[in-house]
């Protein structure tokens, strides 16, 4: 039964034995008992047969040859040179060797074979240990599987990544018979990791960089770092950051960081000269530059051969963007002539972008405190302009509105004293209203629009205003020559040049001459009154008089950092030179600087003085529809047109104003639209208006610097304004008449 237990239940079906008959005790029984067993016995032999025959088909010789040439046997095939199959004899020798090994190492395989090439000879050096161990392991007859790596130099001289696994070939009964190693070429899976792993750490410097440019205070705090981490991750030997100057065409190092030391020093690009122009040319595009013997190949060799005597092996310049303009540069030296990859460049501009947005905010950050600055002494009048919308718009409704109520009060006044005061109080309105008006007037002009100026009365205006910017220990003399023919003779400038020299050059005689300080005002017509002359002198430290040309330019300033940007000196001499005159500086007779600045005059008749409305009471028994968001404005018209008869309606915006038109009793007479209105301004719904047909006269009223649109059947008026001229537009409007405010 022990036998048994080992053929299959298919084969033991197979063997039957009869029922046996029954047993008589008779010798005939007893034969055909002993003929059932025989035939038992034949059965079971030839299932034994049948078992061993197929044990043989499922386990064939292990002496037939397709026990060494199955495993393996598709790689033979094979032409690509990613596989590379080995074979080797139980004493670890080469037998067989794929043929593309011809393709792979310019080699036919029978070398290797017989013993005359092997492969460790194409095998990097610090990867032949591993192949060594491998050949230890077939001599010694381990019967255990081995991976490896190693690189593999082909017959173009490149050098790829093999992964290799040996295994040992057994028969049957566990004895190795011949050893196998399979190499397959995986350089592309190594190059793409290796560029994972490089832009992952381009990523690492680019996020780096970023942030500690971002987190800076200033220059060299922000770029030190940076350049740092650019040198340790790209072979720079010099690094440095310029600033352009355009008009001369040179740059100004203002950081430097020297990564290595290389053994011909530490050379740099040129600064000034032709050379330097011819560089600043190039990057004045916003396009990097990339300087090396291979670029300048097709160039002037003049230019070829100065970068070579002055420049490192290869220079990389990355253009800096401020606000559109190239102002800055970055520059990277290499030791070695190297083309830049892609996604290197890449990260080196995305470095430069974010250079460039750091500069541009802290130059926004610098003009914002000199603006601050600015507004809290005016010592730089021109800046002003940029935020003077608002502040003409909201200080001349203020002036307006309590205009206009001290008006309404003039009309119902009857006590000559209580009207002297209100008379005094509207003067004082006025009053306060011209020196705005002064001041922030640059608004209503063009840039370069010139006006006849009365430079006397001008200097002597400025003046007034300006001795609130000092302190008041400081000694300020001013003297104003007046002439006979001054009401004859006119400066022809923009209206703002007097204001923005002598704001300028008092602020800075103050900040030379400190709380205590003397200061010289001396103004007057020269030369019979052909020119006039503003003389601002002081008695500070001064200035060396090498440094009088330097310190009219933009930026450059003797005040310590954070106290001044440079531009006084500059605002004042190009103001100056728009109006056709000259600035020069000198040594004042105080001790300190004398700025004196000279203006061409014109002679002719003084203009007429503005004519003065007569107080008339104007009746407008109208229907008005006035649209104002000012609530105190708002309340004033109301209040005057309806003095005057009108019927009022009033609406704080223009959204529904087609809808009350449409929806009113009667139709509105006139339209009086305020243009500054928050959701719908005054002009939009005008052009509706106009543009659907609708022909009721309109007037626009300002307290901004906008300009009038060109309607029919339009005023426009810019507060503050008289409450006079107010009903005299409306009158000439309902009479149809041109209104003349």
């Amino acid at each position: 039964m022990h036998g048994l237990q080992a053929i299959p239940v298919e084969l033991l079906t197979t063997v039957v034995l009869p029922e046996p008959p029954a047993s008589d005790g008779s010798m005939l029984n007893l034969a055909g008992e002993c003929a059932l067993i025989a035939l038992a016995a034949a059965s079971l032999a030839g299932a034994c047969w049948m078992l061993l025959r197929r044990q043989q088909a499922r386990e064939p010789d292990p002496g037939h040859d397709r026990v060494l040439d199955q495993p393996g046997a598709i790689f033979q095939q094979t032409d690509t040179p990613e596989f590379l199959l080995a074979r080797y004899d139980k004493q670890g020798e080469l037998s067989f060797l794929s043929p593309i090994v011809t393709k792979t190492l310019g080699i036919s395989p029978s070398e290797f074979v017989a013993g005359r090439r092997r492969i460790e000879e194409f095998v990097h050096p610090s990867d032949r240990p591993l192949l060594a161990k491998a050949e230890e392991n077939r001599r010694r007859g381990k019967g255990t599987d081995m991976h490896y790596q190693y690189r593999l130099q082909r017959s173009d001289g490149s050098w790829h990544w093999m992964h290799a696994r040996q295994i040992p070939i057994t028969n049957h009964a566990g004895d190795i018979v011949a050893y196998e190693s399979l190499s397959i070429d995986f350089t592309d899976r190594v190059d793409f990791e290796r560029q994972q792993r490089r832009l992952l750490s381009l990523q690492k410097l680019s996020s780096s960089a970023l942030e500690g440019l971002l987190n800076s205070e200033d220059l060299p705090a922000g770029f030190q770092p940076t350049l740092q981490l650019v040198g340790e991750h790209f072979p720079i030997s010099r690094s440095s950051v310029l600033a352009i100057d355009y008009e001369e065409l040179k740059a100004i190092e203002i950081f430097n960081e020297p990564a290595v030391q290389s053994p011909q020093g530490d050379p740099a690009v040129p600064l000034e000269g032709e050379i330097a122009a011819w560089w600043i040319r190039r990057i004045a595009g916003g396009v990097p530059v990339t300087i090396s013997p291979r670029t300048l190949r097709d160039t002037e060799p003049r230019i070829r051969d100065a970068f070579k005597s002055n420049t490192a092996s290869s220079m990389l310049i990355l253009p800096l963007m401020i606000n559109g303009m190239v102002k800055y540069a970055m520059i990277f030296h290499e030791a070695a002539d190297r083309e830049w990859l892609a996604e290197e460049l890449a990260v080196l501009q995305t470095i430069a972008q974010a250079a460039s947005r750091r500069l541009e905010q802290l130059e926004a950050s610098q003009e914002r405190d000199a603006f601050a600055e600015l507004r809290r002494n005016l010592e730089r009048a021109e800046s002003i302009s940029h935020l003077t919308s608002g502040i003409v718009h909201d200080f001349n409704n203020l002036i307006f509105a309590v205009s206009g109520r001290v008006s309404l009060l003039l009309r119902r006044a009857k006590d000559e004293f209580f009207r002297e005061g209100l008379e005094e109080i509207m003067a004082s309105i006025n009053e306060a209203g011209n020196v705005v008006s002064r001041l922030l007037r640059v608004e209503q002009f063009e840039e370069d629009e010139q006006v006849r100026i009365n430079p006397w009365q001008e200097t002597s205006q400025i003046c007034g205003t300006a001795e609130r910017l000092l302190p008041r220990r400081t000694n300020l003399e001013v003297d104003i020559h007046h002439a006979e023919a001054a009401e004859h003779a006119f400066l022809m400038a923009n209206p703002q040049t007097i204001q923005q020299l002598v704001l300028n050059l008092l602020v800075n005689a103050r900040d030379a001459t400190g709380p205590d300080g003397h200061i010289r005002l001396t103004a007057g017509g020269i030369d019979d009154n052909a020119r006039f002359e503003i003389r601002i002198e002081d008695d500070g430290p001064g200035i060396p008089a090498e440094q009088y040309e330097d310190m009219m330019k933009p930026f450059v300033s003797t005040k310590p950092s954070g106290k001044g940007t440079g531009l006084g000196l500059s605002i004042c001499r190009r103001v100056t030179e728009e109006a056709g005159g000259t600035l020069v500086l000198s040594q004042s007779e105080l001790g300190g600087l004398c700025a004196t600045a000279t203006f061409p005059m014109v002679s002719g008749a003084p203009e007429a003085p503005a004519e003065q409305l007569p107080s008339q009471n104007h009746q407008l028994p109208y229907s008005i529809l006035v649209v104002e968001d000012n609530e105190v404005i708002q309340d004033v018209l109301i209040r005057v047109l309806e003095v005057s008869g009108a019927t009022v309606t009033a609406r704080s915006d223009a959204l529904e104003v087609e809808r009350i038109m449409d929806e009113a009793t009667t139709p509105f007479d006139l339209l009086i639209f305020d243009i500054d209105l928050p959701a719908r301004t005054g002009v939009e719904c005008l052009r509706d208006l106009r543009q659907a047909g609708c022909m009721t006269p309109c007037l626009l009223i300002t307290g901004g610097t906008t300009e009038p649109p060109q309607f029919k059947r339009l005023c426009f008026l810019r507060k503050p304004f008289r409450i006079d001229t107010l009903l005299k537009c409306c009158s000439d409007l309902l009479n149809g008449k041109e209104p003349t405010p």
